[in-house]
């Protein structure tokens, strides 16, 4: 019994003893991010650790003191150029980072904070100049963590969520303008690494933003957000995005203009994990809507469904290299080399598929009915180890590697509008074939011979 008492005895002081060992999972992360932050031109300028008995807290304060580098770092994980603006919104920028993990070793879970303490400093000189006090009262917010990100984060399972902490402020200006930014319900969830993650879930409930000044008033507003992107490579991924309801409305002494969208879904799908490369998009609209004192707009169901395939792989990704904004600014040999891989990647072939777009109704100023359209097509362009001479020296007989087949529908009273715009299409009516209240032109390009509805076109 004895020894069983000192077994039990030992067990539990060693249990007990755990949290002083540390979470050593949590500790060796958090120094290999600050670690490379710090590689990238951001450094830690504050550091502070708060330990109990069962849990740690850290707080950091991070500075952009290298823009340069910091930008490098983040153009590693981006398709596109950052806006040259980005170094002057960066220089400077002080972040606060709250970290805090349980100090038992089993556990893998730390929780962050991270909320910006203090704005770019030209961007900060600009406002206190401009506006000191509007200066003091983002400063103020800013140090109440008015925008904060929390993030739980897995350190075994590398995946991570969290929240954007609501926003509702409100600010009057001394000329009396008033501004409003709502934001609500911002919450996110992936797995991969934060910068770069393998899938990434969002949604948005609301973002608005008001501003008004006597009868002078602007609104922006976004409902019910969402997306939801799968990375497998850089060109590889299947991302979704869509919308519940989007608004823009400005008034101004009579020249009020509306910009309304309904239901909108978007579906982007690129997949290089073959021997040739496919990219197809989708897209559907409930309604669209345009208005203004003197003119009314409204469109509904909007679709399209287009693709890109058989693309050569190689080429295409060597492109895609070359446009990436690792390459830095425009040059006579990258141009010359971007031209080259255009030729080659168009000498491989590719076809190009219109499935859908179409759009069932649109209506001018209340009364007008135009009815709608829909458009399919197929595009061939076949390979030709001779393209880039043709171009060159005679890009006629490029012809010969183009097949083209088209089906438009038109309602008869877009037709007419179209031919009112362009007279040269009534030419072109008298090979329509009507079905009820539209006009239909099945249009093929083949061995360089154009036919409407089975007609020569002369």
């Amino acid at each position: 019994m004895k020894k069983i008492i000192i077994a039990l005895a030992i067990v539990l002081l060693a249990v007990a003893a755990l949290p002083f060992v540390g979470n050593q999972v949590a500790e060796e992360l958090l120094g290999q991010r600050i670690e490379l932050l710090n590689s990238y031109g951001v450094e830690a300028v504050v550091s502070t650790t708060d330990s109990s008995y069962l849990e740690t807290k850290k707080h950091y304060e991070f500075l952009v003191k290298d823009e340069k580098k910091f930008i490098t770092y983040l153009q590693q994980f981006s398709d596109e150029q950052l806006p040259p603006y980005t170094n002057a919104l960066l220089k400077g920028t002080l972040l606060g980072v709250d970290a805090h993990y349980s100090n038992l070793p089993l556990s893998d879970a730390i929780s962050v904070d991270i909320y910006p303490l203090s704005l770019a400093t030209e961007l900060i000189n600009e406002i206190k100049e401009e506006d000191a006090k509007f200066f003091l009262y983002l400063q103020k917010f800013l140090k109440s963590k008015g925008v904060l990100y929390h993030l739980n984060y897995s350190v075994v399972k590398d995946s991570f969520d969290g929240y954007i902490k609501d926003i509702e402020e409100q600010y009057i200006f001394d000329d009396k303008t008033e501004m409003k930014l709502t934001l609500l319900n911002a919450i996110y969830s992936g797995k991969g690494p934060l910068v770069a993650p393998k899938a990434l879930v969002s949604d948005i409930e609301v973002m608005e933003l008001k501003i008004s000044q006597g009868s002078e008033h602007l609104l922006f507003l976004l409902k019910d957000f969402s997306s939801d992107t799968i990375f497998k490579t850089k060109s590889s991924y299947l991302s979704h995005a869509s919308f519940g309801d989007f608004s823009i409305n400005v008034e101004n002494l009579g020249n009020d203009i509306e910009v309304h969208i309904v239901n909108l879904s978007m579906l982007v799908d690129s997949n290089t994990e073959g021997k040739y490369a496919k990219v197809s998009a989708k897209n559907t609209l409930e309604s669209f809507t345009v208005s203004s004192p003197s003119y009314e707009m409204n469109a509904t169901n909007f679709n399209y469904d287009i693709a890109l395939s058989d693309v050569d792989k190689d080429s295409l990704e060597e492109l895609m290299e070359l446009l990436s904004p690792t390459k830095g600014q425009k040059s006579v040999h990258l141009e010359e080399k971007l031209e080259s891989t255009f030729l080659n990647l168009f000498s491989k072939g590719l076809k190009i598929d219109i499935e859908e777009l179409s759009l069932q109704n649109i209506t001018l100023n209340k009364g007008h009915n135009l009815e709608g359209f829909s458009v399919k097509s197929t595009l061939h362009l076949k390979p030709d180890a001779d393209f880039a001479a043709k171009v060159k020296n005679s890009p006629m007989l490029l012809l010969s590697n183009i097949d083209i087949k088209l089906n438009l529908k038109f309602s008869k009273k877009i037709f007419a509008l179209l031919r009112e715009l362009n007279p040269v299409l009534f030419i072109v009516q008298r090979y329509a074939k009507e079905d009820g209240n539209s006009l239909i032109f099945d249009v093929t390009f083949v061995n360089r011979e154009f036919r409407v509805n089975g007609k020569v076109l002369k």
